[in-house]
C-alpha cells in the first residue's frame, strides 16, 4: 500500500514537471507568440469599437422633436422641460438651481418652405431660468424670445439644438428667487409651434 502511494505521488511529480515543461515550451513558440497578439489586438480592437459606439450615442442623446414645415404645415407640441433635463444634473428628482438640459427641434420638409418656430409658455418659468441657440450662441430669459426663422430646401433636414440652464444665484435677491421658484414650480410646461410657408 506504501509502494503504490509512492508511486503514485512520483507520477504526479513527473506529470506536474512535464506540464510545466510543455506550458513553457508553448508559450516560447513563434505561433502561441502570435496568437496572444492576435488576442490583443482584437480586444484592443472591439474596445475602440465600443468606445465609438458609445461616442456616437452621446451624439444623439438629445431629445428630438420633429416637426414637419412643409408648405402650409402646421404643427404644435407640448413639452415639459423636466423631459429634456440632463439626469447628472437632477437635484432631489426635480427642477432646481444647478440644473441643466439640451433637447433638438428638427424640421423636415417635402418642398422649398420658409420656417417659423415659435414658443409658447404654458404656467410660470423658474426667473433664472435661460436657454440658448446653440446653433446661433443667441441666449434669452424667455423661450418666447428666441429667434428661429430661416430657409429649408426640399427634402433636408435641419436641427436646431435648445440648451437651457437654471445657474445657482451669488446674490440675496437671486437666492430668495430661487427658493420661492423651486417651491412653487414642480415642472415648466411650454409649447412649440411651428408654420411653413412657400418660398421660390
Amino acid at each position: 500500500m506504501i509502494k503504490k502511494l509512492k508511486s503514485i505521488k512520483k507520477y504526479k511529480i513527473i506529470s506536474l514537471v512535464i506540464i510545466i515543461c510543455l506550458i513553457f515550451f508553448i508559450y516560447n513558440t513563434p505561433t502561441f507568440k502570435q496568437l496572444y497578439n492576435d488576442i490583443l489586438f482584437f480586444k484592443l480592437f472591439d474596445t475602440e469599437k465600443n468606445k465609438k459606439q458609445n461616442e456616437k450615442t452621446q451624439e444623439y442623446k438629445n431629445i428630438r422633436y420633429i416637426f414637419d414645415v412643409s408648405y402650409k404645415k402646421t404643427d404644435t407640441k407640448n413639452i415639459f422641460l423636466y423631459d429634456t433635463v440632463k439626469n447628472e444634473s437632477l437635484i432631489e428628482d426635480m427642477l432646481a438651481p444647478g440644473t441643466e438640459g439640451e433637447f433638438d427641434i428638427v424640421l423636415t420638409t417635402n418642398s422649398n418652405t420658409r420656417y417659423q418656430v415659435k414658443f409658447n409658455s404654458l404656467n410660470s418659468k423658474p426667473y433664472n431660468l435661460k436657454f440658448q441657440n446653440l446653433e446661433t450662441k443667441e441666449t434669452v430669459n424667455n423661450l418666447e424670445e428666441l429667434n428661429l426663422e430661416g430657409t429649408l430646401q426640399k427634402n433636408t433636414l435641419k436641427s436646431i439644438p435648445i440648451h437651457w440652464y437654471w445657474n445657482y444665484e451669488n446674490t440675496k435677491e437671486g437666492d430668495i428667487q430661487d427658493t420661492i421658484d423651486s417651491k412653487k414650480i414642480k415642472n415648466y410646461e411650454f409649447s412649440i409651434n411651428t408654420v411653413g410657408e412657400q418660398w421660390r
